[in-house]
């Protein structure tokens, strides 16, 4: 289990669903695509141990690259992908781990964006802009698909 830094986002949502039937939506880059692609576009994914992720945002009219390796992969249960902002001055990578948890029938799905002290700019303030740029709109999209 990847120990999450305390400056962290958490973004969470409880799905009636097996956590299998969840992860299930992780397993390829066309499952990821359909709801952790909303918001920003997924542009690679690899499900496994070591796989490539990598993000495109627009942050005020300007697509910027985000990528990393999946450096926790744990079926069923977890995965952790390190987030390099290209071109910037961060000197590391956030990471954004996604948790699962079996909980009363259903499943628990946390993510969690943090590492922010990694970057060498001011912990709290980068905080407070990914804070605001986050919403439940991935996790929920999650759980619309699964109950599709």
């Amino acid at each position: 289990m990847t120990q999450v830094s305390p400056y962290h986002v958490r973004r969470s949502v409880w799905i009636d669903a097996s956590s299998d039937t969840v992860w299930s939506h992780f397993e390829s880059f066309e499952a990821m695509r359909t709801w952790y692609g909303i918001g920003h576009q997924l542009a690679a994914y690899e499900a496994r141990l070591g796989g490539h992720v990598v993000t495109l945002v627009d942050i005020d009219g300007t697509t910027h690259r985000f990528s990393g390796d999946v450096v926790h992969f744990e079926p069923g249960r977890e995965i952790t992908f390190e987030q390099f902002w290209e071109g910037s001055s961060w000197l590391g990578p956030t990471s954004v781990t996604i948790r699962l948890s079996e909980l009363d029938g259903g499943t628990l799905v946390e993510l969690f964006h943090h590492g922010y002290e990694r970057l060498g700019e001011p912990v709290g303030e980068m905080l407070d802009g990914f804070e605001s740029g986050w919403t439940n709109r991935h996790v929920h999209a999650l759980r619309e698909l699964v109950h599709a």
